[in-house]
């Protein structure tokens, strides 16, 4: 959802993706971050108008442990 009135009124939108979203991180106006199922990293630089979808693997983004 987006809101361009402070929150007083919200828009219905879409990520385009069908996992679950657990939280959401917002930076300013324009830039969010959502994580979600299965790795699902999502963000926006525009205000929730179009998201980029980010692929996170524990096992690939992982720091061996020496």
């Amino acid at each position: 959802m987006t809101s361009h009135d402070g929150g007083t009124t919200w828009q219905v939108g879409t990520t385009g993706t069908g996992m679950s979203l657990w939280n959401v991180r917002t930076f300013s106006e324009r830039e969010s971050w959502i994580v979600g199922d299965e790795g699902t990293v999502l963000s926006t630089s525009d205000g929730g108008a179009t998201w980029d979808q980010h692929f996170y693997s524990p096992e690939k983004d992982a720091i061996p442990v020496r």
